[in-house]
């Protein structure tokens, strides 16, 4: 007859609890790494819309440039808003 392997319930006890902490560990980290991941996409939109807003503000310039030269010839106006352009081209790394 083989004998039975006695167990020792107080160590499995401790044993579960210690995995039951390194889950609650592990799910912390897990929901944290998610909030991460949630930030960097916000803000990757959030440049993405910032840069289309510059591409719409540059032809905005643009336009208002052709505007002024066509019909006013008013040349600080047009250098002012020249200088707009220039600084929103290197913003977006246009040339």
């Amino acid at each position: 007859m083989m004998m039975a392997e006695m167990r020792d319930l107080k160590a499995d006890l401790e044993k579960l609890k210690s995995h039951e902490e390194n889950d609650v560990r592990f799910m912390s980290l897990v929901k944290y790494n998610k909030f991460l991941v949630a930030k960097v996409l916000n803000k990757q939109k959030r440049s993405k819309q910032l840069e289309a807003l510059a591409r719409e503000l540059v032809e905005a310039v643009e336009e208002a440039i052709w505007l002024l030269e066509s019909y006013t010839g008013r040349h600080e106006d047009i250098e002012r808003l020249a200088k707009e352009l220039v600084k929103a081209k290197e913003v977006l790394g246009d040339e």
